[in-house]
C-alpha cells in the first residue's frame, strides 16, 4: 500500500544520520498518503510527530487530518481537530477546513453545531463553497428542518455557488420530508432539470417521494419515463417511491407492473415495495406475498399490515384478517383504526356479529 511505503520512507528520512530531517512536505506526503488510504489513526499520529519534530503543520495538513477522521466516521474526532486548529495562533481555518468539519457535523446530525459553523465563518470572511452547502442542506434534511435547508439553499444561490446533483437531491429530499411536495416539485422541475448534469437516479427518486407524497402518481409515472429517456437505471428507491405512489391512487394494476418490472431488472422489492403491492391482489395471493416478505426478514410496517387485512376484508377472509390482527400485537404494534376497521369489515361481510361486537368494544 502507498502510505505503508510513505511511513516507512518518512522514518528512513527521521532515523538517516545524512539526510537531510523531514520537512513540511515530507510530512505533507505521508499525510496525503494515509488519507488516501483511509488510514485516519495514522494520519492523527503524524500530525503529533509533526509537532514534536519541530515541524508546525500548516493548514493543508490539518485540513487532511480533519478530512480522514469524518470519511473513517470519527466525527468527533474531527471536529476536535478543528478546534485544535483554531486554537493555533498562526493559522486560521479556511473554506476546505469549514466544510470539513461541517462535513463532520453532518455525519452526527448536529445541525446546530453547523448553524454556529457557518456564523464563524461569516465572522472570519470565509465563503462557503458547494461541499459546505451541500453538508449543511443534508444535515438540515437529515433533521427535519426544511425551512432552514430551502433558506440556505436560496441565500446559497443569491451568492452565486453553482449547485451539483447532490446539492438539489438534497434539498427536493429536505422539501420533500417537510411535505412540501409541491416546493420539491417546482426545484425539480424549474432548477435540476435545466441544468445540464444535474439530475440523477437520486434527483428522480426524491421527486418522485414528493409526487407519492402529493399523491401525484401520473407525474410520479412520468417521471419514470423521463428518468429512463435520459438512460438512467431505476433502483429499489424510485420503484419504492412509484409503487407507493400508485398504490395511494389505487392503481393496482401499475403497482403489479412495477413488481413486475422490478423483479426483471434484478432488482429485490424491499418492505415499502411489498407493502404497497399487497393491496393490489387477491387476498391467497397477498397472503404469499406477505409471507414471502417475512421469510426475507424485512419488518412490515403500517401500510403493509394495514393493505393485508384490507386485502383479506375485500375477500371476506376474517379468518385471516383475525390472524393478522394477532401478528400484529405480537410484533409490538397495535392495530391501526383502520385495520380494526377493515377486519370488522371482513366479519360482518361473513355475517360474524359477535366478532365485530368484539372487536368494537376493544377499540
Amino acid at each position: 500500500a502507498q502510505w505503508a511505503l510513505s511511513l516507512a520512507l518518512l522514518q528512513e528520512m527521521q532515523g538517516a544520520k545524512f539526510v537531510e530531517a523531514p520537512d513540511i512536505s515530507s510530512f505533507g506526503a505521508a499525510l496525503s498518503a494515509c488519507e488516501a488510504g483511509r488510514r485516519w489513526q495514522q494520519v492523527l499520529q503524524l500530525l503529533g510527530a509533526m509537532r514534536t519534530s519541530g515541524v508546525p503543520p500548516d493548514i493543508v495538513a490539518c485540513n487532511t487530518a480533519i478530512s480522514s477522521c469524518f470519511r473513517a466516521e470519527r466525527w468527533e474526532l474531527a471536529l476536535s481537530v478543528f478546534r485544535d486548529l483554531q486554537r493555533e495562533k498562526m493559522l486560521a481555518p479556511n473554506v476546505v477546513s469549514f466544510s470539513a468539519a461541517i462535513s463532520a457535523c453532518e455525519r452526527g446530525r448536529l445541525w446546530q453545531q453547523v448553524l454556529e459553523l457557518l456564523d464563524e465563518m461569516r465572522f472570519h470572511q470565509v465563503t462557503p463553497n458547494v461541499v459546505t452547502v451541500n453538508a449543511t442542506i443534508s444535515v438540515l434534511e437529515k433533521t427535519r428542518h426544511w425551512q432552514l435547508a430551502l433558506a440556505f439553499f436560496t441565500l446559497a444561490r443569491q451568492n452565486k455557488v453553482i449547485p451539483n446533483v447532490i446539492t438539489f437531491s438534497s434539498i427536493i429530499s429536505a422539501c420533500e420530508k417537510g411535505e412540501q411536495w409541491q416546493r420539491s416539485l417546482a426545484i425539480f422541475r424549474d432548477e435540476a432539470m435545466k441544468l445540464p448534469g444535474n439530475v440523477n437516479v437520486v434527483t428522480f427518486g426524491a421527486a418522485m417521494a414528493a409526487c407519492e407524497r402529493g399523491s401525484k402518481w401520473e407525474e410520479a409515472l412520468a417521471l419514470s419515463s423521463e428518468m429512463r429517456s435520459r438512460a438512467l437505471r431505476p433502483n429499489v428507491i424510485t420503484y419504492s417511491a412509484l409503487a407507493s405512489a400508485c398504490e395511494k391512487g389505487q392503481q393496482w394494476d401499475k403497482v403489479l407492473a412495477l413488481l413486475a418490472d422490478m423483479r426483471r431488472d434484478a432488482l429485490r422489492p424491499n418492505a415499502v415495495t411489498y407493502s404497497a403491492s399487497l393491496g393490489s391482489w387477491h387476498w391467497s395471493r397477498a397472503l404469499g406475498l406477505f409471507q414471502e416478505l417475512l421469510l426475507q426478514s424485512l419488518p412490515p410496517d403500517a401500510v403493509a399490515f394495514g393493505n393485508m387485512v384490507a386485502s383479506c376484508a375485500r375477500g371476506h377472509a376474517w379468518h385471516q384478517a383475525l390472524a393478522l390482527m394477532q401478528h400484529i400485537r405480537r410484533c409490538g404494534q397495535q392495530p391501526s383504526v383502520v385495520i380494526y376497521n377493515s377486519s370488522m369489515s371482513a366479519c360482518e361481510k361473513a355475517s360474524q356479529w359477535s366478532l365485530v361486537l368484539d372487536l368494537m368494544e376493544q377499540l
